[in-house]
């Protein structure tokens, strides 16, 4: 049984490593924001699951009887604590453990709304860097971070984790900061860092993402505005993921790995083939939507590395549609 530590563990990300977790029989510390409700907190009684718990937050745009469930009997063997990126250089003392074996650092401030927010970044990284001296103390054996394919910047040609990172954007700039700072520290801590470089991540879970808005659009049939969406794109599935992710946890994997799928199209065909498959008449108005004045971002991800470390666990991306389809629709 392992003790995990996760930070943002109330994010899309988060709640699907957290339920596989404890699925394995680990332990779970879950950090999350104060004021975010995030716990076990009733009884769901349904012909399918008459003895299962569900998580709820208060930051989730629908019912908890919708969100993910674990069986109450796991129920004890996850703690929450609350706590803010600015209290982190206490976290250890918060978490009253004297050992953790593996922390998944994802929470950020200012992923999707901060991008050039340069104090925000700054912020950031100044805090994973506490979080990271924190779990020192804890005598933690893996730090996981979550890396972003934007740390690479505007590359067009097939990106392996080699390839020199020029990153255009502010959470760019912070996120490639905290890799280079993990992966030279940790180690002399005695401690496995492993950052994951994440292109795009689609689940049922996710509603914030331009994918998730599409999808959200063509179930009711609305219209929707795009750019000509010609540029390369790749999904992985969450659940592919958290799959490769404690593959690596597991069997000693160590410092970047790009994490995506074998698929990589022009983004438009991905938008077409998910229209078919939820059969909306939506009109997917390709061009309406300016590219931002510094071009289109096309990326064509090399997971070789990944691949070689022995995963091979991939959803096809139309398999993966229509469970988040389903989930949408039951909720």
């Amino acid at each position: 049984m392992k003790r995990f530590l996760i930070t943002g563990a109330d994010s899309f990300i988060g709640r699907a490593i957290v339920r596989r977790v404890l699925d394995r029989g680990d332990r779970v510390i879950a950090v999350v924001m104060r004021g975010v409700e995030f716990c076990p907190i009733s009884q769901i009684s349904s012909s399918d699951s008459p003895n299962e718990l569900t998580f709820a937050s208060s930051n989730l745009p629908r019912p908890a009887r919708n969100l993910p469930k674990i069986p109450s009997e796991k129920s004890t063997a996850i703690r929450i604590v609350h706590a803010n990126m600015d209290e982190y250089a206490n976290l250890a003392d918060m978490v009253g453990e004297k050992n953790i074996d593996v922390c998944i650092h994802l929470a950020w401030d200012g992923a999707r709304d901060g991008r050039n927010d340069p104090v925000r970044q700054a912020k950031n990284v100044e805090a994973s860097i506490q979080l990271f001296e924190g779990v020192v103390k804890l005598n933690c054996d893996v730090f996981v971070g979550a890396g972003t394919q934007m740390e690479y910047g505007s590359l067009y040609e097939k990106i392996n984790e080699e390839a020199e990172c020029k990153p255009t954007t502010e959470y760019g700039r912070a996120k490639f900061e905290f890799t280079k700072y993990l992966l030279e520290n940790a180690p002399k801590h005695g401690i496995r860092p492993i950052m994951p470089r994440i292109f795009s991540i689609i689940g049922e879970e996710d509603r914030v993402s331009i994918f998730a808005s599409v999808l959200d659009k063509m179930l009711v049939n609305e219209d929707i505005d795009l750019t000509e969406a010609t540029q390369l794109w790749n999904f992985i599935y969450v659940e592919d993921y958290v799959s490769g992710l404690l593959q690596l946890i597991d069997k000693g994997g160590s410092g970047i790995y790009n994490f995506a799928s074998l698929d990589t199209r022009p983004l438009r065909k991905f938008f077409e083939v998910a229209k078919k498959i939820v059969g909306s008449t939506s009109v997917l108005k390709f061009g309406a939507v300016a590219y931002p004045s510094t071009g289109k971002v096309s990326i064509d991800p090399d997971i070789s590395k990944l691949v070689q470390f022995g995963y091979e666990g991939f959803t096809p991306f139309e398999e993966a549609v229509k469970k988040i389809v389903k989930r949408r629709r039951e909720g």
